[in-house]
């Protein structure tokens, strides 16, 4: 579970504190048996057992505050060999995501879609944006529906902004950043079947073009994730692209700024093209650094054609998409309210001349529907937080 440092030379050695999860410790058990071992230590690696205690996380606590000291006794040898001595002792109860969305932390949803020559012309059965005359959907369209069905129950509004990048209409320059709606004053669209219905428009405004950039999606998510909020509120951009940037550092430099701001950044890799530089993105492995900076917490959750999200091994399977793509999303949002000691809001008083249900009958939450999914460690979707 825990290995001290090593204290040379010193019959009473004292070690540093230590911090280790519940979940690692006793796995949220108190009472669960631990066992502690003293060890002299040999550079060959065959260290001499002095004598050991079994315990509990309990009877350490117990230990601390009564100032007693733990046995220690070998396991071949009769007798005590040694005492512990318990210094310090603190528990830390840290809110879990799902205390946060119980209290109404809202998840914010983006989306970026890429309108680059790379996907291919939509009129072509072969393009990644080809709209089939069957009504089947396009893998944007399926991603798309896929991770928002399960966020769709964490954002109040349900409107979300969308955007796409890399297109061009005619007789203009390429853009980077254009909302899929049309109208640069309010990107939102409502709803899912709002994005996907303002995906379709955008194909017909805007030609494909290029190259692929990452910075201007970024920076536009940012900029919405930093506006004033009467509450707590977490943003998730989504991009979805089918090739490699073209902007790595520039990109890079953006989202170790956006590591400052509460947002994710989901990425979902479209067509048989290599990802290479999302798994770079992903910090995973090593953590993002540009101009000397370097990110304070991963937050870009990307996965290469076996791990990460190549939408090729999910086709059809948007359930197991959005799973894979949303695993690590409740730490990243825990890592930073806990970097900012930013506790769940207080749950708002009852409306004037309500009945709240009495201890002797809770009444349960609503129970989701089948198949209804969820966020992994948060609690089925109530319609409230819908």
């Amino acid at each position: 579970v825990f290995r001290t440092e090593v204290r040379d030379n010193n019959l009473s050695p004292a070690w540093d504190p230590m911090k280790l999860k519940a979940v690692l410790l006793n796995n949220g058990d108190p009472y669960r048996p631990l066992r502690l071992k003293v060890y002299d230590y040999e550079a060959s690696g065959k260290h001499r057992l002095l004598g050991q205690v079994d315990t509990n996380t309990a009877k350490l606590a117990e230990a601390h505050a009564a100032g007693a000291q733990l046995v220690l006794e070998h396991p071949s040898k009769p007798g005590p060999c040694g005492h512990l001595l318990v210094k310090g002792f603190q528990a830390e109860v840290h809110p879990s995501f799902l205390d946060y969305v119980s209290a109404g932390v809202e998840i914010s949803f983006m989306v970026a879609v890429d309108f680059t020559g790379s996907n291919g012309m939509p009129s072509d059965p072969a393009s990644l944006h080809y709209m089939s005359p069957n009504g089947s959907p396009t893998p944007y369209e399926e991603a798309i529906m896929g991770v928002g069905k399960v966020l769709d129950f964490y954002d109040n509004d349900r409107k979300y902004p969308a955007f796409g990048f890399g297109g061009q209409q005619p007789h203009m320059p390429v853009s980077h950043c254009f909302p899929l709606n049309h109208n640069p004053a309010n990107p939102e669209c409502d709803g899912i079947p709002g994005i996907i219905q303002a995906y379709r428009k955008a194909l017909t405004i805007y030609g494909l073009s290029g190259p692929t950039l990452f910075t201007p999606i970024i920076k536009a998510a940012m900029a919405h994730a930093s506006q004033p909020t009467a509450h707590l509120r977490y943003n998730v951009l989504l991009i979805l692209t089918d090739g490699e940037i073209m902007d790595m550092d520039d990109t890079v430099s953006a989202i170790i700024q956006a590591a400052q701001l509460p947002m994710s950044i989901l990425i979902v890799g479209i067509g048989n093209s290599e990802f290479a530089n999302m798994e770079i993105l992903d910090g995973d492995k090593v953590r993002l650094a540009a101009h000397g900076k370097t990110a304070e917490r991963d937050i870009v959750q990307v996965r290469d054609i076996v791990q990460f999200v190549e939408f090729r091994n999910f086709k059809n399977r948007g359930d197991a998409l959005a799973a894979e793509l949303l695993a690590e999303l409740p730490g990243q949002f825990l890592a930073y309210c806990r970097a900012r000691n930013i506790m769940p809001p207080a749950a708002p008083p009852p409306p004037a001349g309500t009945v709240e249900p009495s201890a002797a009958s809770p009444q349960p939450p609503a129970a989701p529907a089948a198949g209804e999914p969820a966020l992994p460690g948060a609690p089925p979707p109530p319609p409230v937080f819908g």
